[in-house]
């Protein structure tokens, strides 16, 4: 692609020409880009096709479908004018949207865990900055979108917190668990969060489609021995398991593997591979949860190889993977990507003095805050 994710404008049509039916545009910043008829067609921005709130008028079947440039030009001012046959339909495109629309479309900017693995202090913000809103927010934001996760610090230690944090920048996603759940050790558990038990690393609630994009969790009690957390990057992992053996790889993103968890109150189920991809090459997700994994319906003449793979993915995941380690003190919160960081707990005793609130949110609405953010900030940069 032409269009990078930091593309700024500047580079608009230098000259068009049709070649092989589809559309050639040198770009005056250099290079340039081929654009297919139908593409463009689909794309035009006149007010017969779209909406001035952006949306949509015509459907794809309202196109002819043998649609073909009959002519193109540049129109001197970066943009460029073209008529399209059967319908002798014109329509103009700003050549810097042309140049830059990928930009928009581009999975966000992410940095695994690597070379480049961050700190707790790297992706810690103190809470009373980021409150307010604005530079320091997005700022907070683009650590989750880029990292998979990030920290508050000095965050009020007082219950129903995590949802308020959770609603600057989306809504909390409710589930069987209540709009917000509370962490500590109970009599009787439903769950073995509930309990002063270590937890392997996770990711939360893969029986549900979808799962939450997000989990929040904030401390407000911690006297209790023990109960680190632990945070790994998945897909850094996933990407050590692709290097290492393309095979495993395979096995682990081609099959689906089911989840359950159920209660008197509930019977959550749903299949999911444990990796997750687009494309060749793109991973999507990370669903591994140990604790709710349900007995899979795997051939026996295949069974040997996908344990083998499964067990040396949970092998990088606890032992190798990129990871971060901390003790949460009170008015501490973490955020993760529920779809990309796995997050567990070391076991703790004295389990009274430790309590945790959490909620859920959906990563859509974090991801449109962001861009929603940034994009109020370059303009304030233009003024």
């Amino acid at each position: 692609m032409e269009a990078r994710e930091d593309f700024d404008g500047g580079g608009g049509v230098a000259a068009a020409e049709i070649r092989g039916g589809v559309l050639f545009l040198r770009w005056a910043a250099g290079g340039g880009r081929e654009f297919h008829p139908l593409w463009l067609r689909d794309n035009c921005p006149c007010e017969k096709c779209r909406h001035p709130n952006g949306q949509k008028l015509t459907n794809i079947t309202d196109l002819p479908a043998d649609v073909r440039i009959s002519s193109a030009e540049s129109d001197g001012n970066g943009g460029v004018c073209v008529v399209f046959a059967p319908e002798n339909h014109e329509a103009h495109f700003d050549g810097e949207w042309l140049r830059g629309f990928a930009a928009a479309a581009a999975p966000p900017p992410q940095t695994l865990w690597d070379d480049s693995q961050p700190s707790v202090a790297d992706i810690a913000r103190e809470y009373e900055s980021v409150a307010g809103g604005g530079k320091m927010l997005a700022e907070w934001l683009e650590l989750i979108v880029r990292y998979g996760c990030a920290v508050l610090r000095g965050a009020p230690a007082r219950e129903g917190e995590v949802c308020r944090v959770a609603e600057w920048f989306g809504f909390v996603r409710e589930t069987n668990y209540g709009r917000l759940f509370d962490v500590r050790a109970v009599a009787s558990p439903n769950n073995l969060a509930y309990t002063g038990m270590g937890l392997s690393v996770h990711t939360d609630n893969p029986y549900r489609d979808p799962p939450p994009g997000l989990q929040l969790l904030h401390c407000l009690q911690n006297a209790a021995s023990g109960g680190k957390s632990v945070l790994v990057d998945g897909f850094a992992a996933a990407e050590m398991l692709r290097e290492e053996n393309p095979e495993h790889f395979r096995q682990l993103s081609e099959r689906a593997l089911p989840f359950h968890f159920s209660d008197g109150n509930c019977d959550l189920r749903s299949r999911f591979p444990v990796i997750e991809t687009a494309g060749e090459s793109e991973i999507r997700a990370v669903r591994f949860n140990n604790r709710s994994l349900a007995a899979a319906e795997i051939p026996a003449d295949e069974a040997g190889a996908y344990y083998s793979a499964y067990r040396r993915f949970a092998e990088m995941l606890f032992n190798e993977a990129p990871a971060l380690r901390f003790k949460m003190c009170a008015g501490d919160l973490f955020i993760v990507n529920n779809n990309r960081v796995l997050h567990g707990r070391d076991a703790f005793s004295g389990g009274g003095g430790r309590h945790l609130q959490g909620c859920y949110a959906d990563l859509d609405s974090l991801l449109s805050q962001w861009r929603v953010l940034r994009r109020e900030q370059k303009q304030k940069e233009k003024q």
